[in-house]
């Protein structure tokens, strides 16, 4: 059934009772007794409880009962079934014993089964062995040459219950345990070491012992054994013994440390191990030779978090017997468990125009666990973080002004830091984006319309022409630009404030100049720098020539009727250089002068007789000068034509008045009739008024039909006498002439035929009839009127006055075509005159619409979408007849795929029917497409639109790169390696993918035997067995993906299969590896062992990763063992304190495979601290000891670690001074220690200690430097003692009226600082001498000299006096700066001389006074004694006004009334003046009762000369003269007081490198400057290079460079003026920097010219470079311009100049790095406008600006002067040698020759002295012999000249100083031998009154 009918079943309920968990656990027993000692360890095991379960259950113990139990013990279940009791707690800290319960629970279900046991645990509580006697009575007296193993007492701590043995140990105290040591066992204390050697002089040593059971080491007992010696000696010791510090949670687990300082005398290497608590160890490790504490892993890894660690560190000397001692580190973990968080990012946006600390944003942070304060700060991004600033309260304030950004960035991005700063580590950042608006506005100038300016030839070179000024709203600094060509610009320099300069002399132009050019305002602006133009129009007027006429020419025409006196025309010239006024005359010419005459000062032409006689044209010739040049003349002419009578003129026109008179008295005789004489035929057309004679036209001339161009009348003139006989008659005859109307005449007469299209405008001009007339255009008889004498074609068409035909209506469809008519040209004259002429037409018919262009080209994919556009069309149709109507006709299926749609009057051509849908696939469609007018569609326009249709468009992309499998050679086949995966964006077949491996891009080429590829779903099969190819590792094959397309596209991928044939990779063991070493460890120092196993028992090989780790040239390792040791290099050479060493272990196998791990090897740096030789110095010296001069004290420091590692380097500096003020007089060299004055000890009285402390620090070059202090204390000997009389006289006596210099008495004083060695040869010791009292005491008649004798200093004069003796003191005054002074008081006793006869006056004719520059105002400079005076007489005092500047002194009576007194009332300066002069004048003032003629007699001057000396002072500083830099000034001034130089690799020592100046406005030794260099702790790097002429200021090198890589030098100079002093000095402080420069700085502009041609122009070149790119320029050479000649082959050219330059950045203080050149974007920084204002600023055209080039250079061969042109042609050279051989044979005969003719001339004078002077020879030599012998000195003696008694020449040298040789009298030079050029008498000397013989 069931096989049957499978799907029918029938079901029951079957119930299973399962019996679980039947049997309990078993403890073994019920009771467990146990003991424990209290010493016992924590985790020290208990017992061990054993348990069974029938069911096999695993079983869990645990401890059951009180607190206590489960406090002090803790209870492990193990799988096999026990349970183990562990202590838990320091058993020390409980009392009693315990009785725990023990559970044991099987966890069985349903419901678990137990059983309990009872544990007693009895505590024994050991006690620590006791000394015998007690503690606290071993004393014991050595002797210091007790020899070692001398025994010192003998110990004993018996212990009743030991458990193992009493072990004695010795713990202390330092340093003890160096010279004794314990017996472990016996207790017994000998001495060690020789006493002797203890450095520390210990006294007395104090032995603690400890005992204590071994089995219990941490309970014990102290016994302190005493032990005096003959000095003090102190035992090793840990200080401190206890320390608390603190480590941040974060701590880096690599870089943290604290040091344990442990001190044995007796060991050099103590090891230092951690003991105690498991925590400890589990957390922290030391280093067991440096006794270094670090992180054994983070703290964050804590999972107790907890906040404090107790490291109990033990230290072994390793001595035998070993001693060990402890410390403990407590360490205190702040915890920060949540971090900070800001309301940040955000973004804001401001101004750049903000103002500098106003707000930008609040940054508002918030912290959990907040402990401390929230610190916020700004870090990154540079030079971003340098426009802002944070505070306190997090907010963000504008630190520089964002105008200053020489990047003129538009965002910045600032980086905000938070963090608790109790949790310093844990911080937050969170970025604000400040986007700035950045130069909204451009330059805008002042006129913009342009600035113009006129000036004469004769400007001034160097004056500014004018001045463009521009402003920008966006307060940026504007440049000038001048747009000029370069011709202009040589004439018209802009400067940089927009004065234009003539920097050219104009005055030799000969006409008007006028120069248009353009200048442009542009913002200094890095980026988006915007500018404004405008045009500036310079005319330029000429000097020289007359007055010109404007215009030089005219023509004028006035009626022949025109008035006597009238004017006709304005002559005008104008003379730009005028220097009086201008003249006009008329020149004697023709006819015109009878006629007109020209005003003279105004340039009128005036009629002077009548014109109508003298119908005729008149040139007249009209000149103009200038009064002050009269025979510098201009002209011009003036024709004057005559306008006659016109023939139209009508009845009563004025011709012309006649005037007769009649010289009779009475009346009618004197009246006069006019009338014209009968008969005339002129007279029909004339008329005269017979009272008035005025002559008009009585009819129209034109009436005339003679047509006569000329009439004449005779007109009578008859008085009226009663006696017809005595009527008298004159005849006078005038001439009119008449102008005739002349018909106008058309020009080109019928030649006027036109073509024109029919749909030109109304306003077209179809032509122009052109007529002319010979009457004047203002005549009518001159005036043309033009029309069109056809009714129907005026209808048409239309003409102008000017003869212009325009259509009157629309032609379009005008019939007939072809027009012709007449067009008749008429004057206005009476009657009118005319001319025709003919004018034909042709109209043009305009044709259908078009299109343009006619044809057109698409290309579209095949999946293009129906219904898109295709194009959009539109013909063209010159007619507007309306829309034109578009149809697409043909061709083949386009209409089927395409439709029209009309958009107003485009055609729109849209897709109709998809591509796909194409069965024939066609490759492209032919769209015909027709537009015509609706009313003329037989006349159309065609496009061709060919449609190409892009079949099969997108092509197969793989959805990933190239792949690469990594499998085993043992995978089974079919197995799945991976699978590629392409999609194709196309639909249908087009979309279809086939994948297939490449035939041709297999490797190797029977991979295929292994591999293959789906073709549908692009899965990599393995096909083949791969361990039958076991030599091939990689396989690498290319899939394709191809669809299904017609034309089909493909695309690949690289697939690369890894076959692993060795299955396993080395191992390593013992992981992690970390060691420790000592930056001193020797070459070959075992640090660590590495192993790793391989489980294919492959052998293996170790290496070092060479290529990567710092660590790796320190270390080497054994290839075979893994043993790492210090290899060759010395470890003390680097800084680093902790290296990961990468280690390799590879299998040396064929298909190797290897294994890579980490050594941490920790370097334990800087052991020992520098210690001084002398912990104190002491030294003593004068105050007046020199700058610069080292003490007498050396200071000096050991340090025990290698010399050659920053560890053992050592450097020095001060701590703290006392007094701290002090710090200033003292500087120490950081390298040798030597101490030397820094400043003088002289001059500040509130900076003169008499005895300073300081502090000297010696430290080492590390990053964490170890150091030593001592101190040294300097005495400094002042001022002790003031002088003391030796002489000091009660009483002198002297005469009124004795002259000057008149000696009175003498006082001597001796200062006791002469017993002082220190002060016997200073200012202390020195004594002066000067009186005491004010300008206005009796001292003033007095001075004491230097050896204290006492003078008058003037005639004595004592008007007021009412004595017979005056008071004086002399005070005798040490030179001290500080100085002390005693005083002798001394009586003068005065015999007053009288006389009767006076004149009132100064007492002497000329004062002189000194004065210092800076004294007071007010001050009085000078007593002015007036004489012969009555004792009632009262003075006047005058100045001279005009003798001194107004103010500054004025003259007035003393208090006496009785002298004149000169009192300063202004300020004082040498620099701007040195002398005045002024006149005095003194007048007695005369009372009413004033007695006259008695009193003293003098010789008196009532007027007198003051001369005023200002004296200078030490009160101006050196200013330095430094190059403009950028930066040098303003709110970022980072470059002022800089120098900068530069050198590179080619430098060599002792080059110049560059010159410093300073200049100071003192005179004299003030204002000499010396230059020194400054401290040396601001060199970097240490001892640069360079030496400094403290004279020249010159700077050279002091090496070579060639193998230096220091990028830049620096070190400070200082300029210090009065060289020589040590007081009253002046200094200034800068600071050198030297770039080392190399190829990837250099920029090179390439200049046309030479080289010479930019000597000059260097400096403008090199400033206009910084003004542009705002960076430092330093020209490094000017050189022939290098080429390239090839690949790697440069060449040089003398076709243009190469200018080498570097660019150092202003703004990166204190380094300014060079620019890199391969950073730059050369278009942008030397891009048209930086070339257009460097040829602006500096005159300098720049081709190109380039890197260098690289290359070899290629000789070239240069036409020059050659000193090895004979290696080219050795025959040429052998004819040049033979040829100058043979001038030189010929040059020696002739000095030969003349010689021996000398010689001989010699010796027959010799002969002939000889004969005549038989007795000794040359007494005198001769003059021939003096002439002959000294011609070699260049010095002549003219023979016989006069010789000094005794033959001496007496030569002074003159210490004073320096003076030119007299030149007066004898020459200086022998002219004999010397060539004819005037001699230069350059010779100094010194003078010192010596005589040389």
């Amino acid at each position: 059934m069931m096989r049957r009918h499978p799907t029918r079943a029938s079901y029951q309920t079957i119930t299973v009772s399962v019996l679980r968990n039947i049997y309990p656990p078993k403890i073994a027993a019920d009771a467990y007794d146990v003991k424990v000692y209290d010493t016992d360890p924590i985790g020290k095991e208990v017992v061990l409880i054993n348990a069974t379960d029938a069911d096999n259950d695993p079983l869990v113990f645990t401890i059951l009962g009180d607190a206590r139990c489960l406090s002090a013990f803790r209870i492990e279940s193990s799988v096999y079934n026990y349970g183990a009791i562990y202590v838990n707690t320091d058993l020390r800290s409980t009392t009693g014993n315990f009785q725990c319960t023990v559970q044991v629970s099987d966890g069985g279900f349903p419901v678990p089964q137990t059983d309990t046991a009872l544990v007693n645990i009895n505590v024994i509580r050991a006690q620590p062995p006791v000394f015998v006697p007690p503690p606290g009575n071993y004393i014991r007296q050595v002797r210091e040459d007790q020899p070692p193993n001398s025994t010192i007492i003998d110990l004993d701590a018996p212990k009743p219950d030991v458990r193992g043995q009493v072990v004695y140990e010795l713990i202390g105290d330092f340093p003890s345990p160096y010279f004794f040591q314990v017996n472990h066992t016996t207790g017994v204390i000998t001495q060690t070491n020789d006493l002797r050697y203890d450095s520390l002089g210990t006294n007395p040593y104090i032995i603690k012992v400890v005992a204590y059971d071994s089995a219990v080491p941490s309970v014990r007992s102290t016994a302190t054994v005493t032990v005096s010696v003959e000095r003090n000696l102190n035992g090793p010791r840990v200080v401190p013994p206890s320390v608390t510090i603190n480590a941040s949670q974060d701590s880096p687990v690599h870089s943290w440390g604290y040091l344990v300082n442990v001190t044995d005398p007796d060991s050099r290497n103590p090891t230092c191990s951690i003991i105690g608590t498991a925590v400890a160890q589990e957390f922290f490790k030391i280093d067991p030779k440096t006794c270094l504490i670090t992180l054994r892993k983070s703290l964050l890894d804590d999972p107790l978090f907890r906040d404090r660690y107790e490291i109990t560190v033990q230290v072994s000397d390793n001595g035998v017997p070993e001693k060990f001692s402890t410390g403990q580190v407590i360490v205190l973990v702040p915890r920060d468990l949540q971090n900070p968080v800001l309301n940040l990012p955000m973004s804001v946006t401001v101004s750049e125009t903000a103002l500098i600390g106003s707000n930008v944003f609040n940054v508002d942070a918030t912290d959990g666990d907040q402990k401390g304060n929230l610190v916020y700060r700004i870090v990154g991004v540079f030079p971003d973080m340098m426009f802002f600033n944070i505070d306190t309260t997090g907010q963000i304030t504008l630190r520089n002004s964002l105008l200053s950004d020489s990047q003129q960035d538009d965002s910045y991005t600032v980086v905000v830091e938070v963090y608790d700063d109790f949790w310093p580590s844990n911080k937050r950042q969170g970025t604000l984006t400040v986007n700035v608006n950045r130069n909204p506005s451009s330059p805008v100038f002042s006129q913009p319309n342009g600035y113009f300016r006129t000036i004469n030839a004769d400007f001034p070179v160097g004056n500014v022409v004018l001045t463009v000024n521009a402003t920008d709203s966006d307060q940026d600094k504007l440049a000038y630009i001048n747009l000029a060509d370069p011709a202009t610009n040589r004439i018209f320099y802009l400067t940089q404030d927009g004065n234009i300069i003539l920097v050219s002399d104009l005055s030799s132009i000969r006409q008007d100049i006028t120069y248009t050019f353009d200048v442009e305002a542009r913002d200094t602006r890095a980026v988006n720098s915007k500018s404004a133009r405008a045009t500036v129009t310079i005319t330029v007027r000429r000097l020289q020539g007359p007055p010109q006429f404007n215009p030089q020419s005219a023509e004028i025409t006035i009626p022949i009727t025109q008035a006597i006196n009238s004017s006709v025309y304005q002559a005008t010239a104008f003379d730009i250089d005028l220097r009086g006024i201008v003249q006009y005359q008329l020149e004697s010419i023709g006819k015109g002068v009878g006629f007109f005459r020209v005003d003279g000062a105004t340039g009128q032409v005036l009629v002077t007789q009548s014109l109508v006689n003298n119908n005729q044209q008149y040139n007249l010739i009209i000149s103009a000068y200038d009064n002050q040049l009269p025979d510098d003349k201009s002209s011009m002419s003036l024709t004057i034509n005559i306008d006659p009578i016109k023939d139209y003129d009508p009845q009563g026109t004025f011709i012309v008045q006649v005037n007769a008179t009649d010289k009779d008295i009475t009346s009618p005789e004197n009246q006069v009739e006019y009338a014209l004489d009968v008969g005339n035929t002129a007279n029909p057309y004339f008329t005269i008024d017979s009272r008035t004679g005025v002559i008009t036209v009585n009819n129209r001339l034109s009436f005339d039909t003679s047509g006569r161009q000329q009439y004449t009348l005779f007109v009578t003139a008859t008085d009226r006498g009663l006696n017809p006989n005595d009527v008298m008659v004159t005849t006078a005859t005038v001439t009119i002439a008449v102008e005739r109307n002349v018909a106008p005449i058309i020009q080109n007469k019928n030649t006027y035929f036109s073509s024109f299209s029919e749909g030109v405008d109304i306003d077209y001009n179809i032509t122009q009839i052109f007529a002319i007339d010979a009457n004047p255009a203002t005549s009518m008889n001159g005036m043309l009127h033009y029309s069109i004498l056809e009714p129907n074609a005026s209808n048409k068409f239309q003409i102008d006055q000017s003869g212009v035909i325009r259509p009157r209506v629309t032609l379009k469809g005008l019939q007939p075509a072809t027009w012709i008519f007449t067009v008749q040209v008429s004057d206005k004259g009476i009657p009118a005159l005319s001319d025709t002429t003919k004018v034909e037409f042709s109209l043009n018919r305009i044709s259908g619409p078009r299109f343009n262009p006619s044809e057109s080209v698409y290309n579209k994919d095949e999946n293009f979408r129906v219904g898109e556009v295709l194009a959009r069309l539109q013909a063209e149709d010159p007619t507007p007849d309306g829309p034109l109507v578009y149809e697409i006709r043909g061709d083949g299926l386009s209409p089927t795929y395409f439709r029209l749609e009309m958009e107003g009057q485009t055609a729109v051509i849209k897709l109709n029917k998809s591509f796909t849908e194409d069965s024939n696939k066609s490759l492209f469609y032919k769209i015909r497409l027709q537009a015509y007018r609706r009313n003329d569609p037989n006349v159309f326009a065609e496009h061709i639109a060919m449609v190409y249709v892009n079949r099969n468009p997108s092509a197969p992309r793989f959805n990933h790169g190239d792949l690469v499998f990594n499998i085993n050679e043992t995978l089974p086949l079919k197995y799945v390696i991976g699978e590629v995966s392409a999609n194709d964006t196309d639909i249908g077949s087009n979309g279809e993918i086939l994948y297939s491996i490449s035939q041709t891009e297999l490797l190797p080429h029977y991979l295929q035997d292994y591999f293959s590829v789906n073709e549908f779903n692009g899965k990599i099969l393995l096909i083949g067995d791969l361990t039958q190819d076991s030599r091939t590792f990689k396989y690498t094959m290319t899939v394709v993906a191809k669809d299904k397309g017609i034309p089909p596209r493909q695309d690949t991928v690289k697939v690369t299969i890894n076959v692993s044939r060795n299955p396993n990779a080395p191992r390593w063991i013992g992981l992690p590896y970390s060691a420790n070493v000592t930056e001193n460890d020797l070459s070959g120092t075992p640090v660590i062992k590495v192993s790793a196993v391989d489980d294919d028992n492959d052998p293996i090989e170790y290496n070092i990763v060479r290529d990567t780790g710092a660590g790796s040239p320190y270390f080497s390792i054994n290839q075979q063992t893994g043993q790492i040791t210090v290899s060759n290099a010395p470890l003390y050479e680097d800084t680093v304190t902790s290296y990961n060493l990468r280690v390799t272990a590879h299998d040396k196998t064929s298909a190797s495979r290897t294994a890579e791990a980490t050594v941490e090897i920790t370097v334990n740096r800087n052991i020992f601290p520098p210690v001084f030789v002398i912990s104190s110095y002491k030294t003593k010296i004068s105050e007046y000891i020199s700058n610069g001069s080292p003490l007498d004290v050396l200071v000096r420091a050991t340090d025990g670690d290698n010399v050659n590692s920053n560890s053992g380097i050592l450097r020095y500096k001060f701590g703290t001074f006392n007094p701290p003020s002090a710090e200033t007089l003292f500087e120490i060299s950081s390298t040798t220690g030597v101490i030397s004055i820094a400043t003088p000890l002289i001059g500040n009285p509130l900076n003169a200690p008499t005895n300073v402390t300081m502090q000297v620090i010696a430290y080492d070059k590390t990053t964490a430097p170890r150091s030593a202090t001592a101190t040294v204390a300097v005495e400094i000997v002042r001022n002790t003692n003031a002088p003391i009389w030796i002489t000091c006289p009660n009483s002198a006596a002297t005469a009124e009226r004795v002259t000057a210099n008149t000696y009175i008495t003498a006082t001597s004083a001796r200062d006791p600082d002469l017993n002082d060695d220190l002060n016997r040869d200073t200012p202390n010791a020195q004594v002066e001498y000067y009186l005491a009292g004010d300008t206005n005491s009796y001292a003033r008649f007095f001075n004491v000299r230097d050896d204290g004798r006492l003078y008058t200093s003037q005639m004595l004069n004592f008007p007021a006096l009412d004595t017979d003796f005056i008071t004086i003191r002399v005070v005798a005054q040490d030179k001290s700066w500080q100085p002390k002074s005693v005083e002798c008081a001394l009586r003068i006793n005065i015999t007053k001389i009288s006389a009767t006869n006076r004149t009132i006056g100064f007492i002497q004719p000329i004062f002189h006074v000194d004065v210092s520059e800076n004294e007071k105002r007010d001050t009085i400079l000078k007593y002015l004694d007036v004489v012969n005076q009555n004792p009632n007489q009262v003075v006047d005092c005058q100045l001279d006004n005009s003798t001194y500047p107004a103010g500054l002194f004025t003259i007035s009576r003393d208090n006496a009334n009785k002298n004149c007194q000169l009192v300063l009332r202004g300020n004082l300066d040498f620099e701007d003046r040195r002398e005045y002069r002024l006149t005095a004048t003194v007048n007695e003032v005369r009372s009413k009762r004033q007695a006259l003629n008695y009193g003293d007699v003098y010789n008196a001057w009532k007027t007198a000369l003051i001369i005023v000396n200002v004296i200078d002072q030490n009160d101006e500083s050196p200013k330095w003269v430094i190059p403009p830099y950028p930066r040098q000034t303003g709110l970022n001034s980072n470059t002022q007081d800089k120098y900068f130089g530069i050198v590179n690799k080619n430098t060599g020592s002792d080059t110049r490198v560059l010159t410093i100046m300073a200049i100071d406005r003192d005179a004299g030794n003030y204002g000499l400057v010396e230059y020194l260099r400054g401290l040396p702790d601001n060199d970097v790097p240490a001892n640069p290079p360079f030496n400094l002429n403290s004279q020249s200021g010159e700077i050279t090198s002091t090496a070579s460079f060639n193998f230096r890589t220091d990028p830049v030098y620096r070190f400070q100079v200082m300029a210090k003026d009065n060289p020589g002093q040590t007081t009253t000095q002046n200094s200034i402080n800068g600071e050198i920097v030297v770039y080392l420069v190399e190829d990837k700085h250099r920029f090179v502009a390439v200049m046309p010219g030479q080289p010479q041609d930019y000597a000059n122009r260097i400096e403008p070149f090199r400033q206009a470079i910084q003004n542009k790119t705002s960076y430092i320029c330093l020209i490094e050479s000017v050189q022939h311009r290098t080429v390239k000649a090839g690949p790697d082959e440069v060449t040089t050219s003398t076709t243009g100049t190469d200018i080498t330059f570097v660019l150092g950045d202003p703004d990166n203080k204190p380094n300014f790095p060079l620019l890199l050149h391969a950073n730059q974007d050369f278009n942008r920084l030397f891009g048209p406008e930086w070339t257009i204002f460097v040829r602006t600023f500096a005159n300098i055209s720049v081709d190109d600006v380039h890197p260098p080039f690289t290359g070899n250079l290629q000789a070239q061969k240069v036409l020059s002067k050659s000193y090895v042109w004979w290696l080219d042609d050795p025959w040429a050279a052998l004819i040049a040698i033979t040829a100058i051989s043979i001038l030189l044979i010929i040059v020696g005969i002739i000095v030969l020759v003349f010689t021996h003719s000398r010689y001989m001339k010699y010796i027959n004078n010799y002969r002939v002295y000889q004969q005549a002077y038989p007795g000794p020879e040359f007494v005198e030599p001769p003059s021939f012999l003096r002439e002959y012998e000294t011609q070699s000195l260049q010095m002549y003696v003219p023979p016989d000249e006069a010789v000094p008694t005794g033959g001496e020449v007496h030569m002074h040298l003159s210490a004073e100083g320096i003076s030119a040789v007299d030149t007066s009298g004898t020459a200086a030079f022998n002219p004999v031998y010397i060539a004819d050029e005037e001699p230069q008498f350059v010779q100094h000397t010194y003078t010192r009154d010596t005589t040389l013989l």
